[in-house]
């Protein structure tokens, strides 16, 4: 494989090769897809000025991230080459929210504490009821995981509201 396919990742690299028909089949391939435009929005980590890539790649916008992230909406022809800039250190397409919510949720034990039917019984039937609002929670990282962490505050914020 070529360095400029290793940088994309592979549900994008799939979303690629494969017909628009089949793509816009599937839940989770034609995410960040617009097949009106033939455009993808798309997530990479860069190194250096990126925002040049604007007038290197008509119809290209850049909206430049926290760390070295960006988010580039650009032609699907454009992609490859993008990828083959020296600046990119990795591309991926984005991912729907709902699949990660409900990991999300699974994994931080909020449907267990939210609708245990063992605490249900244990307290009379009205389970624990707890819904997260007015609770404030601060993060300190060291910013390696920003993308990850705001989907998370997201996620807070989402089950937060229920």
């Amino acid at each position: 494989m070529d360095g400029q396919s290793e940088k994309i990742d592979s549900g994008l690299n799939l979303a690629l090769q494969i017909p628009d028909e089949e793509m816009m089949q599937s839940d989770s391939l034609e995410f960040g897809y617009n097949q009106e435009e033939e455009s993808w929005q798309i997530i990479v980590k860069h190194i250096g000025d990126i925002k040049r890539f604007e007038k290197i790649f008509p119809d290209t916008r850049v909206v430049e991230l926290l760390n070295q992230y960006a988010i580039i909406t650009t032609k699907s022809a454009y992609i490859p080459a993008i990828a083959a800039m020296p600046e990119i250190e990795f591309i991926e397409k984005p991912k729907r929210l709902y699949f990660n919510l409900e990991q999300g949720r699974s994994a931080s034990c909020i449907n267990t504490v939210q609708k245990n039917p063992v605490l249900q019984n244990q307290i009379g039937g009205r389970g624990l009821n707890l819904s997260g609002k007015g609770v404030l929670i601060g993060i300190i990282d060291s910013g390696e995981r920003v993308i990850i962490l705001q989907v998370c505050l997201h996620i807070l914020a989402l089950s937060s509201r229920e």
